[in-house]
């Protein structure tokens, strides 16, 4: 994770809302959501855990499981938007 990065912040059991992505990822992340699965899914993922969603009912919104979900976040945090292809990063 870098240094510029926000990082996540935990109230009870949800995220802070717009902790995980900034206003330029989020941009990405609703271009990128409303494409072509599997990378639309992972976007809506991560959207619904900036929103506040806890990681259970952001993998249902985004049609992950858990686990799933758990795995694309942790590649957010390590990669950033480099977790997707350029292919899926090009607008449409």
């Amino acid at each position: 994770m870098t240094k510029d990065k926000p990082t996540t912040h935990e109230i009870g059991n949800k995220q802070a809302v717009g902790v995980l992505l900034s206003p330029e990822e989020r941009a990405v992340c609703e271009r990128v959501a409303a494409g072509e699965a599997p990378w639309s899914q992972r976007a809506q993922g991560l959207l619904a855990l900036d929103e506040g969603a806890i990681q259970v009912e952001a993998g249902t919104r985004a049609g992950l499981s858990r686990g799933q979900l758990q795995y694309w976040l942790d590649r957010f945090r390590e990669d950033g938007l480099g977790m997707f292809p350029e292919a899926a990063l090009s607008p449409t």
